[in-house]
């Protein structure tokens, strides 16, 4: 679900999520953190994978492209490389990780996802 809200959004959809996140965390840990002390890292809006590579054919002696030789390598480069290898990921700064750890563990404390999925939920309500 979180990935889903996530992935393939615009630079700025992000950062505005990412300050909504610094909030939410602090509301639900005391942990003060600013939207300049956190990362969303997630998958663009376009692809970042190609396979250009030449392929040649021994018995033609032609070269063709590898997403010609490999459907398996088309459908990779061109629909779903990104969704199996990108994670969406939370970065914050260093001195924030171990009394986040500690507030986080806590009973009834959300997880990182629950406040991403909230955050996210409240940058697309405000937009």
């Amino acid at each position: 679900e979180t990935y889903r809200l996530v992935a393939r959004r615009p630079y700025d959809w992000l950062v505005a999520c990412g300050e909504r996140l610094a909030r939410r965390i602090t509301e639900a840990t005391g942990v003060p953190l600013g939207g300049h002390q956190l990362l969303i890292d997630a998958p663009p809006i376009g692809m970042e994978v190609e396979f250009r590579v030449s392929v040649r054919d021994a018995r033609r002696g032609t070269y063709r492209m590898l997403g010609e030789v490999s459907p398996v390598i088309e459908t990779l480069a061109t629909r779903q490389f990104d969704d199996f290898v990108k994670r969406v990921r939370v970065f914050v700064h260093p001195e924030a990780i171990d009394p986040l750890r500690e507030r986080l563990a806590g009973p009834g404390t959300p997880t990182i996802e629950e406040l991403l999925q909230g955050a996210a939920a409240e940058v697309d309500a405000n937009r």
